[in-house]
Parts: structure tokens; sequence; C-alpha cells
């Protein structure tokens, strides 16, 4: 029987999306008046633009019809050097799959094999300027805040402790990334090198942060489920 159609948001809808999950992510860590600098949208239109930044992921995922599943791979944010050494960001899927934890969750065990790590406290408000990391590795922020913006392009990364708040770093190339710390408390980092520099396995999910990924769901449990229904 035919297969389902996978749906698939208009490219114009995903930028605007993008934008506004950037600008609600910004008001997690910073003052309203610093999100609307960085953003910028103008203060009159401030609470309109966080109802939108707020429930536009919910609307589309209505009009498309999209159903939440539970993911069945892990997908990381990766820093990378570009065909022309320009830093970008791609949305990594690792090739292992969740598997049953022997107590209660789920977990990727063997991720990767690393060297070493390394204890890193950040002081508030700091800012590391323009900068590339000294081995392709994890970096897993436990407290505090980051935000990580390209010198060419528009995209950035807000990351907190918790989800999202590991990366891979892979820019070794070129001149890397600017990344700062906004919050009042220092943030504290965790550097964890890949052994002999080989990152884990996994396919390119999409160009950009996952955090586009998260929103533009690709369901593939659900079309999993469907396959099934319909054999």
């Amino acid at each position: 029987m035919p297969t389902t159609p996978r749906p698939q948001l208009p490219t114009c809808l995903k930028r605007i999306t993008l934008r506004c999950l950037l600008f609600h992510r910004c008001l997690d860590f910073l003052p309203s008046n610093q999100c609307i600098r960085e953003h910028g949208v103008h203060e009159t239109t401030l609470d309109q633009t966080m109802i939108f930044s707020r429930y536009l992921p919910l609307a589309i995922f209505a009009s498309v019809g999209v159903l939440s599943a539970s993911p069945t791979r892990l997908r990381l944010t990766a820093l990378i050097s570009d065909k022309n050494q320009d830093a970008a960001f791609e949305c990594w899927e690792i090739d292992t799959p969740f598997a049953d934890y022997p107590t209660v969750g789920t977990a990727v065990t063997g991720l990767a094999d690393v060297s070493n790590i390394s204890y890193v406290v950040l002081p508030p408000r700091s800012a590391e300027g323009l900068h590339k990391p000294p081995h392709p590795m994890f970096f897993v922020l436990v407290s505090g805040a980051a935000h990580i913006t390209l010198p060419g392009g528009d995209d950035e990364l807000w990351i907190g402790n918790g989800e999202d708040g590991v990366i891979i770093a892979m820019d070794t190339q070129g001149v890397g990334h600017y990344t700062d710390y906004p919050s009042d408390q220092p943030s504290v980092a965790l550097q964890i090198p890949f052994k002999e520099g080989v990152p884990p396995k996994h396919r390119v999910a999409n160009q950009g942060p996952c955090i586009l990924a998260k929103l533009i769901l690709e369901n593939e449990v659900l079309d999993e489920q469907r396959q099934a229904e319909l054999r």
C-alpha cells in the first residue's frame, strides 16, 4: 500500500519559527530589553512577539498534522568547519540508538571514545571572543548559560544546563566562533575531547542547530508505526 508522505514545512515558516524560538530562548537567560536589542524586536511589539514565539510551534504542529513521538536516537548540535573553513551549525543524529537503562529510563551507551575531561569555570557576563576548540570535543554546560554566534551568517545557539546543554565542537579549522556567558552567576562547563579526534558516528539531520529539528519533526518513529499498521 502507498505510504503516507511526511509533512514538510514551507521554508518561510521554518525561518520565522527559528527566529521566534531563538528570541524566546534568549528570554530564558536575559532580561527582555537585552533580548530586544539582540534580536531587533521593537519594544511595542514585545508582548505579541513573546506570544508568537511561545505558541507558533503549536500552531504549526496542528496545521501539518504532526504527532509527537518518543525519540529513538540522540540529536546533538555540532559546530563544524565547512568546506570554506567557516564555522557552521549542523544537527547530528547519533547512530547508536537509545536502549533501556538497567534501572529506569533509557541511555545511549558507548556514545564516543574520549581521552580526558576538563572542568572549566567561566566568570559571570564574560566572553571568549573569537576562538576555536583546541580539540574536537563534547562541550557540556553544567550550569549557567552560553550564547554561541558565528562570524559569518545569522545562525546562533542559546544553551543552558539540562537537556540541551551538550553540544559537539568540531570547528578546529578556520577562525572559529564567538561564545558569551551572559548569566549573572559563573557558568561551569566540561570539555571532553574525543580520542584521536574521532567524533561519534552520525548522520546530519539538518543544517543549523537542532532546535530547528525539534520543531520540524521528521517523526521517523511515527512513520515506522504507520508502516506497521499498513502491513
